[in-house]
């Protein structure tokens, strides 16, 4: 969902959650930022990104993976499974 510009609740918080999440996967950071992309694109604010920002706060990530009840709200869950 968040790869396609969709992902319900995308506030700061779950913001961070799918970046430190994206960190441990095989180019992480550019997965954000196509995601970062979409979704600006979506939303009609192609502007809003910035992908030195998005480079700047990627550094500062812990890369502690959040709790899955964290996802509840989306369909199937953390797992995705419906």
């Amino acid at each position: 969902m968040f790869l396609s510009g969709q992902l319900p609740g995308f506030d700061h918080r779950r913001h961070v959650h799918v970046a430190n999440i994206l960190t441990h996967l095989p180019f992480g950071r550019e997965l954000m930022h196509l995601g970062l992309q979409t979704m600006a694109y979506r939303h009609f604010v192609p502007d809003k990104y910035s992908a030195e920002t998005t480079d700047v706060w990627w550094e500062r990530l812990d890369g502690e993976l959040p709790d899955p009840a964290l996802f509840d709200d989306l369909p199937g869950g953390a797992e995705g499974a419906s």
